[in-house]
């Protein structure tokens, strides 16, 4: 405690016995440092707080949420925060939240846990009402397991309820399925069927009209009329390859604004599984003989009928056609997108000296760079025409590979595809910011730095002045403290012969003041 003291009072009288210009430095330079410190500890702060989930973002129930709340209270731990179904703890302190959760007992524990640790041998005596409903919970936590076992599902809800009306036998049953894909935007019609199989397979008399999917991705409800592996086959791989192709052709069309894209398709090969041109009309007669033979072509018509029925490995081919609807606000952008990079290559001598500004690969009238957002001439017809038919051009050559079959000729493949437009808000030119207005936005993010390197050279120019000033010898203060000394010591600093008479008249004064001036320096 005395070191800490004698510091202090050191640092205190060397405070004191330093001029104005250091004492300011000092100031200024303590004042730096505690800002950088604060930083530091800021800084600091900000490391020891990083979030993460717990038990690497497993979902919970709201059960175990709220029993996960309690053992943080328990363990006073209160930094956590409850995202969803999911915890968050920070990483620092990662470890007290597990103990406290160890210590008491709710850590999440597998479902065959539950179920071999709830077998009751009196089980039977339980209500019939309380047994089904005991066992329809049971039953929708194996459904929601097993679906979180799908490698394209996060977590799933699902829910069920089932209600009779008087004393009637059938029931009114729904159930729905809440999904959150994994690693993609939303679910492919093959995967919805495949959860909603899942779901009617695990509940007795539920007809596939009552079960209803949320797919979380995209916000959007669906049902199935019918789930059947053989029902309407065709009708389902065709809805799916349209799916597909028009996922597709929303991916190559991405940079074209809000593209409105319709499919249809129809099935063309192979050739055994496509139906045969036959020569017997449908009275039953064939085209070159007139004579009736209705039985015979009854029964090869239903022969070929019964050949054709699809399975699921059944390899189908089909022929596409592809309905694109570009909007007109493209058109506009394109134009701008154009006109700029004409206006940067062209030289600037040359500007102004295009009489048309309908065509993109001309001088614009823009003067400068500089003036680019303001200066932009409006469209023409012919220039909008041009970009139509540059976009036509490229948005078919895009879509040609997802059409074309290697049967079809050139001709028939570019009729497969129609490339329409549509009016849409078009966007306004975007105008360049003022100076002012950056300025200010880059006062306002950067003023925090800007003081700091503020107060670092003022430190640097005080510091500077002080070496200086001893370089140069005392300053105006210090001559100013020094004056009634010089005045005092006036008939010393005289040539040597007025001393030598100062001394022979006066040499009582001249000592007295000799001694003086000595015992002060």
């Amino acid at each position: 405690m005395k070191s800490l003291i004698q510091i202090f009072e050191s640092l205190r009288i060397l405070f004191i016995r330093s001029n104005l210009q250091t004492r300011l430095a000092m100031v200024f330079c303590t004042a730096l440092l505690a800002v950088g410190l604060g930083l530091l500890v800021q800084n600091a702060n900000l490391l020891s707080n990083r979030m993460e989930y717990l038990l690497d973002g497993q979902d919970f129930a709201p059960e175990q949420l709220d029993q996960f709340e309690l053992a943080f209270s328990g363990a006073s731990l209160r930094n956590y925060e409850r995202v969803g179904n999911r915890m968050r703890v920070p990483a620092s302190s990662k470890d007290a939240y597990l103990k406290a959760l160890a210590q008491a007992k709710c850590l999440p524990v597998r479902l065959e846990q539950d179920i071999a640790g709830s077998s009751d041998p009196l089980r039977f005596l339980e209500p019939r009402i309380v047994a089904q409903e005991r066992e329809r919970k049971e039953r929708i936590v194996q459904i929601q397991n097993t679906l979180k076992e799908f490698p394209f599902v996060r977590h799933a809800v699902v829910t069920y309820d089932e209600k009779s009306e008087g004393f009637s036998a059938d029931k009114k049953r729904a159930a729905t399925v809440a999904i959150h894909p994994k690693n993609k935007p939303y679910l492919s019609r093959t995967e919805r069927r495949n959860i909603l199989r899942l779901v009617h397979m695990h509940f007795p008399g539920l007809r596939a009209s009552e079960i209803a999917l949320v797919d979380l991705g995209l916000g959007e409800t669906f049902t199935e009329p019918s789930l059947g592996q053989s029902d309407s086959l065709w009708t389902d791989r065709r809805r799916e390859h349209e799916e597909d192709l028009k996922r597709k052709a929303t991916e190559l069309l991405m940079g074209y604004g809000d593209v409105q894209i319709v499919i249809s398709s129809e099935p063309v090969g192979p050739a055994d599984l496509v139906e045969k041109p036959s020569n017997v009309s449908s009275t039953g007669s064939s085209e070159n003989d007139p004579s009736p033979t209705l039985i015979a072509n009854r029964k090869a018509r239903l022969s070929e009928f019964v050949s054709t029925n699809p399975t699921p490995q059944t390899p189908i081919l089909y022929s596409s056609r592809i309905a694109v609807s570009i909007p007109s606000s493209y058109y506009h952008r394109a134009y701008r997108q154009t006109w700029l990079a004409a206006e940067g290559n062209n030289d600037p001598a040359n500007a102004g000296n295009s009489s048309d500004g309908s065509d993109t690969s001309e001088p614009s009238l823009g003067p400068t760079m500089s003036a680019v957002a303001s200066h932009i001439p409006p469209i023409t017809q012919r220039a909008l025409e041009q970009i139509k038919t540059q976009t036509v051009q490229a948005v078919r050559e895009k879509l040609i590979p997802l059409v074309a079959n290697t049967w079809m000729t050139s001709k028939e493949i570019e009729s497969r595809i129609s490339i329409t437009d549509h009016f849409d808000a078009i966007e306004p030119t975007p105008m360049a910011a003022s100076p002012w207005q950056a300025a200010t936005l880059w006062l306002a993010e950067s003023w925090k730095t800007l003081g700091l390197f503020g107060l670092v050279m003022l430190a640097m120019l005080l510091l500077r002045s002080v070496a200086v000033q001893k370089a140069n010898g005392p300053s105006l203060l210090d001559l100013r403290e020094q004056a009634p000394l010089i005045e005092s010591d006036e008939p010393l600093l005289k040539p040597s012969w007025k001393l030598h008479e100062k001394i022979r008249s006066q040499p009582e004064q001249v000592a007295s003041r000799l001694a003086s001036w000595i015992s002060q320096n």
